[in-house]
């Protein structure tokens, strides 16, 4: 027999289950402090886990486990008490109940991190940091909030009291007057009127385009790396983000902005309020132009004083002034431009920092024809690549991609040593072989840890698949230039040499690290200049083009700094030494190889890789349309489906509403060969149907009429309407007076007596499909999490094992890793850097590869008579051998429209209603939509029989995990 844990909160649980037993004042008192952790439910038998302050006796545990078992026909009932002394309970956990009352709130979070706490008995009173703090918490009901986090991290009840402290003058009063003056006396009242008279004459108070507030800075700038104490007027250059407005309940604003010059960074604050003639719909408007004149960011000028705030007890930038100002960008003046053939992107793993996006748009910005994507071992950046390249083609930009990779050559499967390796993709066939060799290398030849192993290409095996590839030597890892470094004869480098379609060489600083490594002979800029031509005199020798490339890793010379980062956290002793792999322009490499003499400069920079770019072809490395999987007779069964179950709810002679809505959803999805898809949505929740297991469906298939009549929706969107399940009598509500079928009032049949059914939620077809019928349907179903597996198997035996595919996802670096890196970065340059510069530095490491996964229940399908690697290569999620999934390469929603993805997700509440289903042997298809008590828990605790300061909720929702985040309790 199953065991069920149910887990609560609430305060007062254990005397609801107690109702009937006679308790003395003091009992109940002492019940109403304890709280049940949970009950375990085995048959007729539980255990109630009760946390407690004060320890219960012997008799009175026997009587709550008595009145227990009377109360719901149990034979035994075991109560389990568990002491917790609140004070130090409490300590260790503050941050996380901090955390959980916050709820995302940064302010609250903050300020209750700031405030100071103590623990009397059973009673926790925190000091609000002045009137503003006091204000906050009672706006934001703090106390039920914390209330409800201690009793869901520590187990026991208690009480808060929120007192406002002697704290005064933590927040500077609100000063806003647009255009602000910048002094350091209060601003007149007279002043206040401004905003209302430039509300009203807007040409009279006009400025410029770039200022952002206030009338403009003025002023020579300073650096934040030599101001170490409170100014009272400072102009500063950087860069402004991350812009956060926070409205108290007085309608006043304080508006947060970080701010980071190339030396440090600080906060910045600027107060608005209605005063005077201002209103506060002007107020409001101010607030909004400014954040979205900020964005995501950008480079400023910025002048105010800069004080020390008690509220976060750190120097803060009062603003006065801050207006845009325009930053010079590299750029490529020559009249021929170069080709880069090696770069990578952030899909380098935890190794370069450039966004694909900016790659190209950087190489068609400097004119230049293609550019190359190679990163390390992947193709994960060609989507990304494409689609930019296509965005810009709408603008009149051509820039053509050449799709390659820098792989990892060995000699045979068991060699330990593996070479860097350059493939680019020379046409479609290439692309496919390309493909193929990334899933080899990922699938069988993958060797080391998931974190530092390596996806090897066998030199067999890229022999099989080289056609339509052009085949590169690489930098100073690859076999050639290695073997230059460890003196081999000619004849050998002639027969290494000999394999490659080109030859590459690079800047020499890329390669300063050879003359810092005891192992290697070189020691001066000579000699690395002595590899290069090395590698001239093999390609003059053998008549192969010899290609200038840059090996980039980040786009500037000064982004060195994240990459240096990202590599210092993974361990590299040497991080800091970073070589210059940044994008060169023509002129920049042509001064780099000057030294081969101005016309082999020539060649190599521009002419040889400018060749190999026109060699390639133009092509899409994922199809431009949807494949769809092929299911025979898919068309004639939706029909026959489709019909057969509306003419048993409806009857014979359909509704014209009903069978218009058929003829409107079929059309469409006949037309565009959407029918296998419903089919096989059917069949999956079908077999879970038939296994005891309900589904949901989830997003918009609910606006399909058909799927709702083939079973794989509940969801009717057809007009609200009465009908009989006895005699099929219905009655639609089309006039718009009714949402909802649920919220029609109950009938019984006019015709029969029945209790008329209710249902229809008035929802276009265009929801789903989109207005043309044309959109690719997405149908997402919440499986059950037991029956999860089963229903992922299922697929393989529908379509094959060979066509069904986890969707792959890529992880990136996030907020927290990434700030972790750079924040530990400075510490061990001994650097004392603000957190808003170290938030401005960890934007740059964000979004870099740093593993792959698998969506939580995406399935990819194939159709049967195409090969995967049309569309993408394949490996195991995290490069983990052991596992025996295999998940598309590249992340699921690059080829979502090219390939029929199936959501077969895994959820709590089929698991919960069959649990429920088996505990109270009611079948949960019969309990009607529209119970009153049920839906009542949308907006109150009444039916629960808990107050919303038991639950620290105003709604009843906690048991349904879509209602129980702070979102959807607001």
């Amino acid at each position: 027999m199953k065991t069920y844990r149910i887990l609560s909160c609430a305060a007062d649980l254990l005397l609801r289950l107690l109702h009937g037993l006679a308790l003395a004042e003091e009992e109940r008192a002492l019940l109403r402090a304890c709280v049940v952790r949970h009950v375990e439910v085995c048959g007729d038998t539980w255990e109630i886990v009760v946390g407690t302050q004060t320890v219960m006796d012997d008799a009175l545990i026997e009587r709550i486990a008595a009145q227990v078992a009377a109360n719901y026909q149990l034979s035994q009932v075991l109560i389990q008490q568990n002491l917790v002394a609140l004070a130090p309970a409490v300590a260790p956990l503050w941050e996380q109940i901090v955390r959980d009352a916050a709820a995302g709130d940064a302010v609250l979070y903050h300020t209750l991190l700031q405030a100071d706490y103590a623990v009397d008995g059973n009673v926790i009173r925190i000091s609000a940091p002045g009137a503003f703090g006091a204000e906050l918490f009672a706006q934001s009901s703090t106390a039920g909030r914390i209330e409800h986090a201690v009793r869901t991290h520590v187990g026991c009840a208690c009480r808060v009291v929120c007192e406002e402290s002697a704290l005064s003058g933590a927040l500077p009063g609100a000063d806003w007057t647009p255009p602000a003056v910048p002094a350091a006396a209060p601003t007149k009242a007279t002043a206040s009127a401004a905003p209302a008279r430039a509300a009203k004459n807007a040409k009279a108070k006009e400025l410029p385009a770039n200022v952002i507030m206030g009338r403009g800075v003025s002023g020579e700038a300073r650096t934040l790396g030599v101001i170490e104490d409170e100014v009272k007027n400072v102009v500063l250059e950087g860069e402004v983000f991350d812009p956060q407005a926070n409205q108290l309940k007085s309608g006043a604003y304080i508006l947060t902005i970080k701010f980071a010059d190339a030396t440090n960074g600080i906060s910045c604050k600027k107060f608005f309020s209605a005063r005077g003639k201002t209103t506060q719909e002007e107020i409001d408007a101010e607030v909004e132009r400014i954040v979205k004149a900020i964005g995501k960011g950008g480079a400023v000028r910025i002048q105010g004083k800069i004080e020390y705030d008690k509220f976060i007890s750190d120097y803060v930038l009062f603003i006065d002034s801050m207006e845009r100002r325009s930053v010079p960008q590299r750029e490529d003046t020559a009249e021929e431009k170069r080709v880069e053939l090696h770069a990578h992107t952030k899909m380098s793993a935890l190794d370069a920092v450039v966004p694909p996006k900016v790659l190209v748009e950087t190489a068609a910005r400097w004119g230049w024809p293609a550019v190359a994507i190679t990163d390390h071992g992947v193709v994960q950046a060609f989507p990304e690549a494409m689609n930019t390249a296509r965005a810009l083609a709408k603008k009149g930009i051509d820039i053509k991609i050449i799709y390659g990779m820098e792989g990892y050559l060995v000699d045979s499967e068991d060699d330990a040593r593996a070479f860097h390796i350059i493939f680019l993709a020379k046409n479609k066939t290439g692309l496919y072989n390309l493909y193929k060799l990334v899933s080899l290398s990922h699938i069988r030849y993958f060797r080391g840890t998931k974190k530092r192993g390596r996806p090897r290409v066998p030199r067999a095996v890229l022999q099989q698949y080289r056609e339509g590839i052009i085949v590169g030597s690489a930098c100073e890892a690859g076999e050639l230039i290695r073997g230059i470094v460890a003196g081999r004869p000619d004849a050998e480098l002639e027969e290494m040499a000999k394999f490659y379609d080109f030859l590459e060489i690079q800047p020499i600083h890329n390669n300063d690290f050879l003359k810092f490594d005891d192992r290697f002979p070189m020691q001066t800029d000579e000699d690395l200049r002595d590899i290069n031509r090395k590698v001239d005199e093999l390609a003059r020798r053998l008549g192969k083009p010899l290609i200038a490339t840059c090996d980039v890793h980040f786009l500037n010379p000064e982004d060195a700094v994240y990459r240096a980062m990202i590599q210092k956290a993974n361990g590299y002793r040497d991080a800091e030494r970073q070589p210059p792999l940044y994008l060169r322009t023509t002129e920049e490499m042509l001064a780099e190889f000057d030294y081969l003499g101005a016309e082999r400069a020539y060649e190599c920079v521009v002419t040889n890789p400018r060749r190999i770019a026109e060699e390639t072809e133009r092509f899409l490395p994922i199809p431009d349309e949807l494949y769809a999987p092929m299911v025979p007779g898919a068309d004639r069964e939706i029909q026959e489906m489709s019909y057969a179950r509306a003419r048993k709810l409806y009857g014979e002679n359909l509704p014209k509403i009903v069978s218009d809505r058929l003829e409107l959803e079929l059309k469409p999805i006949l037309r565009h060969g959407f029918a296998a898809l419903y089919i096989i949505a059917q069949r999956l929740v079908k077999k879970s149907n038939d296994d005891g297991y309900l589904v949901g469906s989830r997003g918009s298939v609910g606006s399909s009429f058909v799927a709702t009549m083939i079973g794989v929706t509940e969801v009717n969107p057809l007009p609200p309407h009465y009908r009989c399940p006895h005699c099929q009598y219905n009655r639609f509500i089309d006039d718009g007076s009714v949402g909802s079928g649920f919220d029609l009032p109950s009938e019984d049949c006019p015709v029969c007596g029945t209790p008329l059914i209710k249902d229809g939620h008035n929802i276009p077809f265009a929801v789903f499909l989109g207005f043309d019928g044309d959109k690719v349907p997405d149908i997402d179903l919440n499986f059950s999490g037991d029956y999860q597996p089963v229903a992922h198997k299922y697929t393989e035996v529908l379509f094959g094992k060979m066509n069904v595919f986890r969707a792959g996802t890529i992880a990136g670096l996030q907020d927290k890793n990434a700030y972790g890196y750079a924040m530990h970065y400075y510490e061990d340059q001994g650097e004392a850097k603000g957190r808003p510069y170290i938030e401005h530095m960890m934007r740059g490491c964000m979004g870099v590869k740093a593993t792959t996964g698998q969506h939580a229940g995406g399935i990819m399908v194939v159709p049967r008579d195409m090969d995967v690697h049309y569309f993408t290569p394949i490996q195991r999620p995290a490069n983990n051998m052991e596992s025996d999934t295999l998940t598309t390469h590249f992340d699921y929603h690059s080829i979502s429209e090219r390939l029929v993805k199936l959501d077969i997700l895994g959820h709590d509440d089929p698991t919960v209603i069959k649990m429920l289903e088996e505990l109270t042997h009611r079948d949960p298809e019969t309990i009607p939509f529209d119970d009153p008590a049920t839906m009542s828990i949308f907006t109150s605790t009444d039916a629960l029989g808990i107050t919303p300061e038991d639950l620290g909720a105003n709604m009843g929702t906690y048991g349904i995990p879509e209602f129980r985040t702070s979102f959807t309790q607001k």
